[in-house]
């Protein structure tokens, strides 16, 4: 048996008003950028970089969103094949990893950037899995990720990252608890 489930979002906004509704999360054109979520009212731009390599629908909304609370600019591609040009093109103070995604997973993704010039090599990668299986971590490590992290990540655990990691990344006024 298969069903299907139909849901209006809606967005609140940090002064606890309902933003539009988020509609049609299945759609064949790119996610919003992050500049279309600019919250109300924000007055810092964010400062520094993040790849976000994710190729769930869902996790990209949460992620941008959670990116954008903590006022912090991001790039989003769905693939590894995408993130490895990406890093390649582009500077990068974070890179978030999805472990599994569809084509090229994050852990051959992670093991190319490596292999690319200094800049991109050295930038840290972090590896977002819903699995905790051992010898996936051992797989994720080995190709050089900086440091491995169990989905979902909530806000706090996604700051707490971005202030060991990429710290320039962050506004000033971003709480570590937050």
């Amino acid at each position: 048996t298969t069903f299907t489930v139909a849901l209006t979002l809606q967005t609140a906004t940090l002064d606890g008003t309902v933003a539009e509704p988020i509609r049609n999360l299945r759609r064949s054109t790119p996610p919003t950028p992050l500049a279309a979520l600019r919250r109300t009212g924000s007055d810092r731009e964010p400062t520094g970089r993040v790849l976000i390599a994710e190729d769930s629908e869902l996790n990209q909304l949460v992620m941008l969103a959670m990116m954008d609370h903590a006022g912090v600019a991001c790039e989003l591609v769905q693939n590894g094949r995408d993130a490895i040009v990406r890093a390649a093109t582009n500077e990068f103070d974070l890179i978030l990893m999805d472990v599994q995604m569809p084509g090229m997973d994050g852990i051959e993704a992670t093991a190319e950037i490596r292999a690319l010039p200094a800049g991109a090599a050295t930038v840290p990668i972090i590896g977002l899995t819903a699995t905790d299986i051992p010898e996936i971590e051992q797989r994720c490590l080995a190709a050089g990720f900086t440091d491995l992290r169990q989905k979902p990540l909530d806000h706090a655990g996604l700051v707490a990252l971005l202030m060991l990691y990429a710290p320039a990344t962050l506004r000033e006024s971003t709480p570590p608890s937050a």
